[in-house]
């Protein structure tokens, strides 16, 4: 099962989070979104839904992990997860964020400040 699915409608590509309840983001969850990204780049969508199933948009990074992670580790996460949130934030097209309850942490601000 995907974590995160793509789909488009007409000039509109939706990325929908499906990681509930709370969709955080974890090391499977930031490569799917990469590769989102990626299609939706080499597309002819002119812009971006970005949307979560499940009673939260995101709580940010999957943290329950990291405690048993060596700094090595942290850094190669936070490093893909960084890489992500850049090629969004580099994206050439507006990214429009469908929150209906709650997003926790900076996570997600990319998005919030370019629509």
């Amino acid at each position: 099962m995907s974590l995160v699915a793509l789909e488009t409608d007409g000039a509109l590509a939706v990325i929908t989070l499906d990681n509930p309840p709370q969709n955080r983001i974890g090391e499977r969850v930031a490569a799917e979104l990469a590769a989102a990204i990626e299609t939706v780049e080499a597309g002819d969508s002119r812009a971006v839904l970005l949307r979560a199933r499940g009673p939260d948009f995101s709580f940010g990074g999957d943290i329950v992990n990291w405690p048993d992670m060596s700094v090595r580790q942290l850094r190669a996460t936070f490093e893909q997860y960084m890489a992500v949130f850049s090629a969004s934030n580099d994206f050439p097209r507006p990214w429009l964020p469908l929150s209906r309850v709650s997003a926790s942490g900076e996570v997600w601000s990319w998005q919030f400040a370019r629509t």
